[in-house]
């Protein structure tokens, strides 16, 4: 009875010392906007339109590129979401989302965006949109949970200092039943949340370095959840009045796209976050399009398809 014992003591103190994200099926989550409108397509400064132009609140087209993403190996969508106010376009779609989620056996995680000054301005309305997503829609069937815990991620999360965002969780989620991932390199903010990501790493010139010592910050910094980014490539040059805007990534008929996947794999991680499903105006979209077809769902499927296999 003794070694029994003291066997389940040791086997339980080394899963304790493993991040958490390695202790689970390997997933693949890919970033989501749903704020096309029909107009959209017209914009001058897009490079790139869907093979099928859509308007986000179409449920069929919703379904559509979920089937497609579920095709490739895609577990997740991980929607930039306004919150509940004005039932903003964001939250049309993104209620959409989970419905047609949970009809395919996918799911949807939200993305509080911060970014947009109308929306998520202030401590109040970030609390009542947590608040909200918390005790409504992360019980939604379709919504993405990892250990039977809500995944909520954040966008511009550094608008706010770490006592404003210990106070909010404090608030809406105290015992930490939901896991909390913030985006960007101010781990400053660790103590308040669960996890990092970064949207954005086509700059890096070595994918598997970047993504190590990314997941290495993050547990340094007292989090345990990590998910490496992937590009198809990467190009915003026609986005006026961005600072430091990163040099563009060819996608190099695939090569980048399969560079920037090894690179999260060889992290040992065990999500890895595509970006993006359809970000046109950054063109790290990887939706049919009219311009690449669908090169890099055909890339994808193999490579996600033996990672998640354990190769």
């Amino acid at each position: 009875m003794f070694k029994r014992g003291f066997l389940l003591l040791v086997i339980a103190l080394l899963l304790s010392a493993v991040p958490l994200s390695a202790q689970e099926g390997r997933q693949v989550y890919a970033f989501y906007f749903g704020w096309y409108t029909g107009e959209s397509w017209g914009d001058a400064r897009l490079a790139d339109r869907p093979a099928a132009p859509y308007d986000s609140r179409d449920a069929g087209a919703l379904g559509r590129q979920i089937d497609e993403a579920r095709s490739v190996g895609i577990d997740a969508f991980l929607m930039s979401w306004f919150g509940p106010k004005n039932d903003n376009l964001t939250h049309q779609v993104f209620n959409m989302l989970l419905d047609q989620a949970a009809a395919r056996g996918f799911h949807a995680g939200a993305v509080v965006d911060m970014q947009d000054p109308g929306y998520n301005a202030t401590v109040d309305e970030v609390t009542q949109s947590l608040a909200y997503l918390i005790n409504d829609r992360a019980n939604h069937g379709g919504y993405l949970r990892f250990q039977d815990k809500p995944v909520i991620y954040f966008w511009n999360q550094g608008r706010f200092t770490l006592a404003q965002w210990q106070a909010i969780r404090q608030q809406v989620d105290p015992n930490r039943n939901t896991i909390w991932v913030m985006e960007g390199t101010r781990t400053g903010l660790m103590p308040a949340f669960d996890g990092l990501y970064l949207f954005n790493t086509a700059w890096a010139g070595n994918p598997a370095a970047t993504a190590s010592q990314w997941m290495r910050r993050t547990n340094q910094a007292g989090g345990w959840f990590y998910t490496p980014t992937v590009h198809p490539g990467w190009d915003e040059s026609a986005i006026a009045g961005r600072t430091n805007p990163t040099t563009p990534r060819a996608r190099n008929n695939g090569e980048f796209l399969t560079n920037s996947w090894n690179g999260a794999v060889a992290s040992g991680a065990s999500i890895i976050l595509i970006v993006s499903w359809n970000e046109y105006f950054e063109n790290s979209h990887i939706e049919p399009s009219q311009v690449y077809g669908s090169q890099s769902l055909d890339i994808l499927r193999p490579l996600v398809a033996a990672w998640e296999s354990g190769q």
